[in-house]
């Protein structure tokens, strides 16, 4: 069996996968190969052989599949995403209000968010106003999961939270450590959103790019769900 995903640098044949410059190098030699013979340059075994290997890409990226990822699974999904990956776009809801990258600390029981920032910025000082309605636009690091989920946006100088969330890359912000004057923290406590999950990592996304354009079918991106997370 051989198959190539083109761009990815990726060649699977005789059993072995090359991936990398290496698997990009054989991969288009595999090519001119075939073109130099008058051959096509992607073999027909490509359509017989390749697409059975479903069983190459893991079960679980099954599980993700739209018409099963539930609401729980997509919420339980976001929060250990978010723990291991935690900055984000956060904003006002507001026409033309500008999010801005920020470090989120979750609360999957409480369905909270804590931001630390200081009080003489923009952003916190029209969160000190009081009412505001904000959304969080995130993608994970690994780009398996996004999400954009809604909620409500206020000022809680917690200090069990500040203890809790304290680091070292957190104190590089603060001269004056947990006593200082512009310390601030916000809260953000999620309402209704949309977490998008996709587990098939990158040999994956690249088998259902090149499945779809030779099938002239559509490409299987994962699952969506919409969520509550109050």
């Amino acid at each position: 069996m051989n198959f190539v995903l083109f761009g990815l640098g990726v060649l699977f044949t005789k059993g072995v996968l090359w991936t990398g410059e290496d698997g990009g190098d054989r991969a288009m030699a595999m090519v001119a190969r075939r073109r130099r013979r008058g051959e096509a340059a992607v073999p027909p075994c490509v359509l017989r052989n390749l697409f059975p290997a479903d069983r190459l890409i893991a079960d679980k990226r099954r599980r993700f599949m739209s018409d099963h990822l539930t609401p729980a699974e997509a919420e339980t999904a976001f929060w250990k995403s978010l723990k291991q990956s935690n900055t984000g776009m956060l904003g006002i809801e507001r026409p033309g209000y500008h999010h801005q990258p920020m470090t989120g600390f979750g609360e999957p029981e409480t369905g909270t968010i804590w931001f630390f920032t200081r009080n003489d910025t923009d952003f916190a000082r029209d969160v000190a106003a009081g009412g505001q309605m904000g959304m969080f636009c995130y993608q994970a690091r690994d780009e398996k999961l996004q999400a954009c989920i809604h909620g409500r946006l206020a000022i809680d100088l917690d200090r069990e939270r500040i203890d809790r969330f304290w680091n070292p890359v957190v104190a590089a912000w603060y001269p004056d450590g947990k006593a200082d004057p512009h310390l601030t923290l916000i809260r953000f406590d999620g309402d209704d959103g949309r977490v998008w999950v996709s587990d098939a990592g990158v040999l994956g996304f690249g088998y259902q790019i090149l499945k779809a354009n030779l099938t002239k079918s559509t490409p299987e991106a994962g699952g969506v769900a919409d969520v509550n997370l109050g």
